[in-house]
């Protein structure tokens, strides 16, 4: 009998992860490539789910496939069940005193570039056995996943919360004014976006929520910049600011390695509209997530603070 509803499960959890594929890609060939199954075995598993529920999950046409409104609620459903089957699958172990699963983060990139890779560091430490998918989006895009169930844990700046989102963690977390270490401003206490004016800055693109709260900040100062340089590349966005070249306002936290060692300076900046920002943690509001995913948002929480009352540059 167990290894009928194990059988069952798998039936069930390739079905999900087909079709979940398949609306991500829009194509059966390149769901197939992902998935590293033939094209033929995925299109008949999909012709099996139509022909059981009576109704066209997706449109074929020469450019590939889109979902049906019938597509769009199995759709929910698949991410639903793939995401219960990973719970399952880790309280099952976590009964057995094993500390395993897998941990899908969305991040923004100001965060992911030097932050997450020395918390995951700090977690495996405890939790081997645990794995993590990591992809980087805008805040905007992150909620949504979040919602959708396509990831378990977003990781955002100043973020707009969607019904469906539950914010787990929030911090207040400043932009400051980052420079290289031989800058003018380098040695100053704090600055105001006049005295930045003065310099070459590099920006986050409009699309940013940063950048948003920095125009806001700068039509209040009746300040205005002209960016030598906009990117949504924060490796690039700190490279610049290391070699020089301009100034920037980002997160601390997002050049925290380049900080510790000297080579840039973080300067707090005379703005009560860029010291409202926040760090945010989401989950899914009407979804408990499995054990590692918990653990991971309660280390998030504790190790956030660690980070954001430490050295400021």
């Amino acid at each position: 009998m167990l290894t009928w509803h194990h059988n069952r499960i798998r039936m069930h959890s390739r079905i999900s992860r087909y079709f979940t594929a398949i609306a991500q890609h829009g194509s059966m060939r390149d769901a197939a490539d992902a998935l590293h199954v033939a094209q033929s075995a995925l299109s008949r598993s999909i012709q099996g789910i139509e022909q059981e529920f009576g109704v066209a999950l997706l449109e074929r046409h020469s450019r590939g496939v889109m979902l049906t409104a019938a597509g769009e609620i199995f759709l929910r459903y698949a991410r639903d069940e793939l995401t219960q089957i990973q719970h399952l699958r880790s309280e099952l172990e976590a009964l057995t005193g094993l500390r395993r699963g897998k941990v899908r983060i969305h991040a923004v990139e100001s965060l992911a570039r030097s932050l997450l890779p020395r918390l995951i560091g700090a977690y495996w430490a405890a939790h081997p056995g645990v794995a993590f998918d990591i992809k980087t989006d805008s805040s905007d895009h992150i909620g949504k996943a979040v919602g959708d169930a396509e990831t378990d844990i977003g990781l955002t700046y100043n973020s707009l919360l969607a019904p469906d989102v539950e914010l787990r963690v929030q911090l207040r977390e400043p932009l400051v004014a980052l420079v290289a270490a031989r800058h003018p401003l380098a040695r100053a206490k704090v600055i105001t976006l006049r005295d930045a004016a003065a310099y070459p800055v590099a920006l986050t693109t409009k699309a940013s929520r940063s950048r948003f709260l920095i125009e806001e900040a700068c039509r209040k100062a009746g300040v205005s910049l002209s960016p030598v340089l906009e990117s949504n590349s924060i490796e690039l966005l700190t490279s610049i600011i290391e070699r020089g070249h301009a100034l920037s306002f980002l997160l601390r936290l997002s050049a925290v390695d380049r900080i510790e060692a000297g080579a840039i300076v973080a300067v707090p900046v005379r703005s009560e509209l860029m010291n409202r920002g926040t760090i945010d943690v989401l989950t899914r509001a009407s979804r408990k997530l499995a054990p590692a995913g918990e653990e991971f948002v309660a280390f998030l929480d504790k190790e956030l603070r660690s980070y954001r009352g430490g050295p400021k540059g």
